[in-house]
């Protein structure tokens, strides 16, 4: 019940999502043609409502970007510490004996 969308054609979810944008902004333009003939008291209070939304949406933003940069940095990190062991692992097992040696040598390769 809750997968109905992952069954959904991705070209019908692009096509409903640009129908419901054209939608918006076209209510959005005549709202905005009716609201011309406002008077001032009106209008500063939808500019104060619009710049609280527009803060909104730079503080969601900034999180946004913050939380992200966060994830790499972390990714980032743990590759890094991955790339680390298998070099070390790499290096000790030039320190066995022959037939394992080479053996833990191939099976580093391969998973690299």
């Amino acid at each position: 019940m809750d997968d109905w969308l992952y069954r959904v054609d991705l070209s019908i979810i692009l096509a409903v999502s640009v129908g419901m944008f054209l939608a918006v902004i076209e209510i959005g333009f005549r709202l905005g043609r009716r609201s011309q003939s406002m008077d001032e008291h009106s209008r500063s209070q939808i500019a104060a409502v619009q710049g609280a939304i527009l803060g909104m949406l730079a503080l969601l933003l900034g999180f946004t970007f913050a939380m992200s940069m966060s994830r790499f940095e972390t990714r980032k990190q743990l590759v890094l510490e991955e790339a680390n062991a298998i070099g070390t692992t790499f290096l000790r097992t030039q320190m066995l004996p022959e037939p394992q040696r080479q053996e833990i040598s191939d099976l580093l390769r391969r998973y690299v």
